[in-house]
């Protein structure tokens, strides 16, 4: 049951946001550093490779990191985009 409650939550804005703070704090230990925005493309890279039959998710999972990229960005920077 848990298993399948972790899977739900795959794609998700909020699977994003832990996913974007996780790289960005393991980021600071690494030798080499990586931008939000190479972070970005590569969660996008992750989308496009859901097959064409599961379009509709392909199509949340692209909102839910942008809306996701936005926040964290925003966090960051401290400045609120619409």
């Amino acid at each position: 049951m848990e298993e399948r409650n972790l899977e739900m939550t795959i794609g998700t804005k909020e699977d994003y946001i832990n996913r974007f703070k996780h790289v960005l704090m393991t980021n600071h230990i690494g030798s080499s550093s990586i931008s939000l925005d190479l972070i970005m493309e590569a969660f996008g890279k992750e989308i496009d490779t859901i097959s064409e039959k599961h379009e509709q998710d392909k199509t949340i999972y692209a909102l839910n990191l942008q809306k996701a990229y936005k926040q964290i960005k925003s966090e960051i920077s401290g400045i609120i985009e619409d």
